[in-house]
């Protein structure tokens, strides 16, 4: 019994593999009286939230390894660069500036030198709403990009680097986990089936 807090990423149950709300319901199927609550917030606030006790897990990408956490990988998720098909013929897409938000995908590509630093933007919707304009270009999940594709007529420009990272449940390894944190681990592991030689 008694609360259990889970931090997830934005737009998380548009991932098709992400099993949470089937996990959920399992949840209350074996403990009824475990109350989960959910709160969602950019990966650096759910490592504050995490090192804080405010959430018991969080949901993210692991993006790199760090020892003062624990993680069970769920499902793989694939990060591209997209531009609009709006784009004016007389500009290069390799010339629109890269939307930025604090994301180590961002940091990387700009590391690169093949892109110019854009405007800031404050999760995946700013992102796409930028995109759409033809004015920028910007890394997204592959998945909502193609939710984004439909509507705005986006498209991966050729040679577009692909970043591919393991979505994980994450939890402070110096935080004893409690009987309701290791049954919903539990759940998760068995919902998600990751296969670890892939």
């Amino acid at each position: 019994s008694g609360p259990l807090t889970i931090g997830i990423g934005e737009h998380m149950l548009t991932y098709p593999q992400c099993r949470l709300p089937e996990a959920l319901a399992v949840l209350k199927q074996r403990a009824p009286d475990v109350r989960p609550e959910i709160i969602v917030a950019p990966f650096t606030d759910l490592d504050r939230a995490l090192r804080e006790q405010r959430v018991d897990i969080a949901i993210r990408g692991k993006y790199h390894e760090n020892g003062e956490f624990s993680y069970l990988p769920l499902y793989i998720e694939v990060h591209r660069v997209y531009v609009s098909e709006r784009l004016d013929n007389k500009k290069r897409f390799q010339d629109l500036p890269l939307v930025y938000r604090s994301h180590p995908y961002v940091e990387q590509a700009l590391r690169t030198g093949r892109y110019i630093k854009g405007p800031h933007a404050g999760g995946l919707d700013a992102i796409g709403a930028l995109i759409a304009t033809g004015y920028y270009q910007g890394i997204l999940p592959t998945h909502y990009g193609q939710i984004l594709e439909k509507r705005f007529v986006l498209k991966t420009p050729p040679r577009s680097p692909s970043f591919q990272h393991v979505a994980c449940a994450v939890t402070l390894v110096s935080r004893p986990l409690s009987h309701r944190v290791k049954l919903f681990l539990n759940i998760l592991d068995e919902l998600h089936a990751f296969d670890k030689n892939a």
